[in-house]
């Protein structure tokens, strides 16, 4: 962890996969939060120049996140879920719908959920399991892993950061789920810690953590602390 961190502070990069950090800490990373708490996004891919990157990948950032992340308000999908409850789901009479349904008649199909929608049929059947998340959400609230009771739920949680200055930003993923829990009004959302911004574990490190773990650990209090909602 230490060569990880290391690293990332020397390149302003990204290390470790987020794989080794759940087999260490487990559900010392899982929240749940306020949607509102979560105001920005990273991108999917990232590029230094030379090399391109996923940004799910990494559980250590030492880059500067805030230059690199988008308002979550101002994505396709989340402007999308608004059109959708301003026409009171009739999703055929939203500005999305007719724009990509005119890509798709000029042979540029657009792209959700990494599948493209050659079709109408395949844009309404897209539009319509949209609408059947809206009403899960409506009746269950976003449900994590922890507490499904048998509900279906994506096979990951909300991924997060943990940003230099301790803010929460999404990382790719889960537009959706998090769109219509802000639309809907929900009080709280599971979020998965998977990025840590190395500037937290070095104000851990300098305020008496004898070790990188309980540096980590430190993190994750931080941000329980200040976003957990009951």
């Amino acid at each position: 962890m230490r060569h990880w961190i290391a690293s990332c502070e020397r390149n302003a990069g990204f290390q470790c996969p987020p794989q080794y950090a759940q087999a260490c800490f487990g559900r010392r990373l899982l929240l749940q939060v306020s949607p509102g708490s979560i105001g920005a996004e990273l991108p999917d891919w990232l590029t230094d120049g030379q090399t391109r990157l996923h940004t799910s990948d990494y559980f250590f950032c030492g880059a500067p996140i805030a230059e690199l992340t988008r308002p979550l308000g101002n994505t396709a999908v989340f402007k999308e879920i608004e059109e959708l409850f301003a026409a009171r789901f009739d999703f055929r009479a939203t500005p999305t719908y007719g724009r990509m349904l005119k890509q798709i008649e000029t042979g540029n199909p657009p792209s959700r959920r990494r599948t493209k929608l050659a079709s109408r049929a395949e844009l309404d059947r897209y539009f319509e399991n949209v609408l059947r998340l809206v009403e899960s959400i409506r009746a269950n609230g976003v449900v994590g892993h922890s507490e499904s009771a048998g509900l279906f739920v994506p096979d990951r949680e909300i991924g997060v950061a943990i940003a230099g200055n301790g803010a929460l930003v999404k990382l790719p993923g889960a537009q959706h789920r998090c769109a219509i829990a802000s639309m809907l009004g929900c009080t709280r959302i599971p979020v998965e810690i998977r990025m840590v911004h190395t500037s937290r574990v070095r104000a851990q490190l300098e305020s008496g953590r004898r070790s990188l773990l309980e540096a980590l650990e430190g993190v994750f209090d931080e941000a329980a602390a200040r976003y957990t909602v009951r």
